[in-house]
């Protein structure tokens, strides 16, 4: 949506269409559900947690153009997103938060590392419990991630 808090008005500014449900078990179409928005060199990037059954390698990061509403996939091939965050150290790359690799299961979360938009994701970790949101602590350089099963924040050393 984009809300002007002056004039007290709001317009939808993209609206993302259902997923194809690939497996032979529940609903043909699947709920996009996104997560989180981060800008990104004047777009913003959005994550999704497709709907139940949550597929894996269904969710994706989209590249939004916030003034024509123009989506292209980013980052494909992910299970259940719930953030991104680009990140500027040395090298440039993204941060990508999985809420679980096997809900049903009960299964923790992982955190990804991506070094670019095309290269493969490499895992920083995969203990993260019910992982909601992530951060740098500017004092520390550590990627902080909010666990909300635990109640927790994690800190988590950032590869050089």
């Amino acid at each position: 949506m984009r809300v002007d808090i002056c004039a007290n008005t709001y317009a939808t500014a993209v609206s993302f269409p259902p997923y194809a449900n690939p497996l032979p078990t529940g609903p043909r179409l699947l709920d996009a559900v996104p997560t989180s928005a981060r800008s990104f060199r004047g777009d913003l990037l959005v994550t999704f947690l497709t709907g139940n059954p949550f597929p894996a390698g269904l969710a994706e990061v989209r590249r939004v153009k916030p003034p024509s509403g123009e989506s292209l996939v980013f980052l494909g091939g992910l299970h259940m997103l719930v953030d991104v965050l680009p990140y500027r150290g040395s090298p440039d790359g993204f941060f990508v938060l999985e809420f679980s690799q096997a809900i049903t299961a009960g299964a923790p979360g992982r955190v990804l590392w991506f070094d670019s938009q095309r290269s493969a994701p490499v895992v920083l970790s995969d203990q993260v419990i019910g992982p909601t949101h992530m951060a740098i602590d500017p004092r520390t350089g550590e990627l902080l991630v909010c666990e909300f099963r635990t109640g927790r924040i994690v800190a988590i050393a950032v590869p050089k």
